[in-house]
């Protein structure tokens, strides 16, 4: 990490004359070689700048040349720390190297003439002096070819600015760390875990593109520093994904994009392995396009989450936002697109550390909203407890004073509980006395084991009518539903006792009348029966007697001895005929009319106020007409009006008279 640049601009002042060239080439050159080139195989410019990731060598050209009367002391510097080799010459205008450093990361052991992780020598000039330096720089990584000259004092301010910053960042890193660690300690959450993971990978990375991990902690290993950027960069994708996994639950909130998390984690798995395979610049170009894809991928799916309205998916997606941005910056930088200075080059950096303060706070806020989600949950919890006690006395209310007997099982066979009601109906003085015992109890239900390996089998509801011998020996009929409960204890058994044996009794006293009202309707239709068919066989009888009569009266008058006596005799005898068939079929009218009134549906039977006297005497004289020779006579006593139906009366007085007259007087008194 730097400060800014103090340094003078490039062109000529008042203090010091410059001039800036470059040249590359694919392959090595001499230094001597070099210095001897023509002035039109360099280019010159006003800066050097950024030119991208070349395989070969850029030399550099500066000449200088003190404008004052007095001595100079300048230092140069290199503003880019990754440069893998720095080869640096002050030739003197006659051609004569006065010094030589070979500096750079790659070089182990350098001596550095200035102690900082940049590639800095100091320039000293006598007055009106001129100087030549050449510097050849070659490596793998961006070629970030910007230097500059300040003053001793501006370096210094601008090394403790560098210090400074590096410390206040690597502080930041360690702080968010240790923090988020201790969190990671007391709750047990993986996101915390995690987070802590993506710290120390990204503090990694930031030691590694900024120079200072070699510079400060593995200065003797240059083989390493040489992959410590792509090794870190893998070692950074991982916690990455596994960091929005976890923090915006993915599995739940998005369980389509797990097969790419893990996709994407074995992807980054196998290219860190493969590192100590490829050549470093392989591995710098796979990392950098393996970065891209994985980043995209880790926007999207934050962006998804925060359209889906997941909870802290916005400050995820704007977290991660700030380090593509100092990524997009630093890229650009070293592609040349934009100007090379110290904020461009350590951008990432200071968005890598924006970001993991905001995902800190996003942290902090997920506890806060878990907290929320633990208070709502005990509340409802202790809402439930209530409404759980609540209800455990309502239903205890019910149990205790339910009008149905309630009983309970464990599946073994142990009665654990019944109501009053039960105990009570099966002989029992309280529900302690059936509890205790137990061996009556058992004795009671042992009649019905069937029914108890029915429940314990299938575990349905099952409803049965049983006879029980109470405590007390008596034999009582009852409806008992029975159904299992399972649970972690073994499950229990519920069932509901009912005593139906009033209903029972009602139920066969019922079908006792049943019977007995089917029988007296088979009498009635017997009776009925036998009373048409008297009339009947009559008519029958009469009617084949009138038909003998026309056939002989017509057998005489085909054969011309009908005479008048005949026909007289056969008129008397027939007109008798009809008159008995049609007293008959009268009969049989009455008999049928009669019949279809003893029909409760055929009757209009309403209740009314009768005065019994006037009823009877109004009925009586309806018969009149109908036996004008019989004489009935009503006498009532008592109570002379009630509240009765006046239909059912008329039917059975009917039916009374009827049979008096028919049975009640002889054959020629029936006659008058």
């Amino acid at each position: 990490m730097g400060a800014a640049s103090h340094g003078m601009p490039w062109s000529n002042s008042d203090v010091l004359e410059s001039e800036l060239a470059y040249l590359y080439s694919e392959s090595p050159l001499e230094t001597q070689d070099v210095t001897l080139l023509s002035a039109d195989k360099w280019s010159t410019v006003d800066r050097f700048g950024s030119h991208g990731f070349k395989p070969g060598e850029f030399w550099l050209r500066i000449k200088l040349r003190n404008m004052l009367n007095n001595d100079l002391h300048k230092m140069m510097r290199l503003n880019y720390a990754l440069h893998d080799y720095v080869d640096i010459y002050q030739i003197t205008p006659q051609k004569q190297i006065i010094n030589e450093w070979h500096l750079g990361d790659m070089v182990l052991n350098s001596e550095r003439p200035i102690k900082e992780k940049l590639a800095a020598f100091p320039v000293r000039l006598s007055a009106h002096e001129s100087l030549d330096i050449y510097i050849r720089i070659k490596g793998f990584n961006a070629m970030n070819l910007d230097t500059d000259i300040i003053s001793v004092e501006d370096h210094d301010y601008s090394l403790q600015i560098s210090i400074l910053l590096a410390g206040l960042v690597y502080g930041i890193l360690l702080v968010m760390a240790i923090y988020n660690f201790g969190i990671a300690l007391f709750t047990g959450d993986k996101a915390y875990y995690v987070y802590v993971t993506y710290v120390v990978s990204f503090t990694f990375f930031a030691l590694a593109l900024t120079g200072d991990g070699y510079y400060y902690l593995w200065v003797n290993s240059p083989n390493f520093n040489a992959y410590s950027i792509p090794l870190s960069a893998g070692l950074m994708i991982i916690p990455s994904l596994s960091f929005l996994y976890y923090l915006l639950a993915v599995k739940s909130n998005a369980p389509k994009t797990v097969p790419y998390f893990r996709f994407l984690g074995v992807m980054a798995v196998i290219f860190i392995i493969s590192i100590a395979i490829f050549p470093v610049p392989i591995s710098l170009k796979l990392i950098n396009i393996f970065s891209i894809l994985a980043s995209f991928f880790i926007l999207g799916v934050g962006m998804y989450l925060f359209i889906k309205e997941v909870p802290i998916a916005l400050i995820y997606v704007v977290a991660w936002v700030i380090p593509l941005v100092g990524f997009a910056v630093l890229s650009m930088s070293a592609l040349g697109v934009i100007a090379s200075n110290a904020f461009t080059q350590n951008a990432s950096i200071y968005g890598g550390v924006i970001e993991t303060i905001i995902l800190s706070l996003a942290l902090a806020y997920r506890i806060k909203l878990e907290r929320s989600k633990k208070e709502m949950a005990m509340e409802n919890a202790l809402q439930s407890e209530e409404q759980a006690v609540t209800d455990r006395l309502m239903y205890q209310e019910i149990f205790d004073h339910a009008p149905v007997g309630i009983f309970r099982y464990t599946m073994n066979g142990e009665l654990v509980a019944v109501n009053p009601v039960l105990a009570r109906m099966v002989g029992f003085s309280s529900v302690e006395e059936m509890l205790n015992e137990k061996e009556k109890t058992r004795e009671m239900f042992s009649e019905n084991s069937d029914l108890w390996k029915e429940i314990v089998t299938q575990k349905e509801i099952i409803d049965r009518e049983v006879m029980l011998t109470t405590a007390k020996k008596v034999d009582r009929a009852f409806s008992v539903s029975m159904h299992a409960h399972e649970n972690k204890h073994g499950g229990t058994i519920e069932g509901y006792l009912t005593d139906i044996t009033e209903r029972k009794e009602a139920q066969h006293r019922h079908e006792v009348m049943e019977r007995e009202r089917m029988s007296s309707m088979e009498q009635l239709v017997t009776g009925v029966a036998h009373e048409i068919n008297t009339p009947l066989g009559t008519n029958v009888t009469s009617l084949s007697y009138l038909t003998n009569l026309m056939e002989a009266i017509q057998g005489k008058m085909e054969a011309g001895t009908l005479t008048v006596k005949d026909f007289k005799s056969f008129l008397e005898d027939g007109n008798h005929a009809v008159n008995i068939m049609s007293q008959n079929f009268t009969t049989m009218t009455g008999l049928v009319s009669r019949f279809k009134l003893v029909s409760v549906k055929q009757m209009n039977i309403e209740k009314a106020n009768m005065h019994m006297a006037e009823y009877f005497n109004e009925l009586i004289e309806s018969y009149k007409e109908q036996y004008p020779d019989v004489l009935i006579q009503v006498n009532t006593h008592g109570i002379k009006e009630v509240e009765s139906y006046p239909a059912a009366w008329t039917i059975i007085i009917d039916q009374l008279v009827e049979n008096s007259v028919a049975h009640g007087f002889s054959t020629e008194q029936s006659k008058k």
